[in-house]
């Protein structure tokens, strides 16, 4: 059993831009990737902060051994982002995506 998690933050200027949180999981069958955070300052949304963010985050999940990364969308806007990443809906608030994938 392998798991572990990673943090990756984008900073512009003095100021914190952004932060992703991810974590990768091995039981031995399939091994997975979940984003558990993904969070972008208000003045940045739109910027690309929140997509270098996930790449950098699927990069580090596809090294690892991931070949799927789930995520839960709270609300319309942040699933759609999602999709636009190139990630599936699922059943309820869940979302797929391949780690090779992205718009990056």
């Amino acid at each position: 059993m392998r798991q572990a998690a990673r943090t990756f933050v984008a900073v512009g200027g003095d100021e914190l831009a952004g932060v992703v949180v991810g974590t990768f999981v091995d039981y031995g069958h399939e091994p997975y990737g979940t984003i558990e955070e993904l969070v972008v300052a208000p003045g940045r949304r739109g910027a690309g902060v929140g997509t270098a963010l996930l790449d950098e985050c699927r990069g580090w999940l596809a090294g690892a051994g991931a070949e799927v990364v789930f995520v839960s969308a709270v609300g319309e806007e942040a699933a759609d982002f999602y999709v636009r990443a190139g990630f599936a809906r699922c059943v309820g608030p869940w979302l797929w995506g391949r780690t090779g994938e992205g718009r990056g």
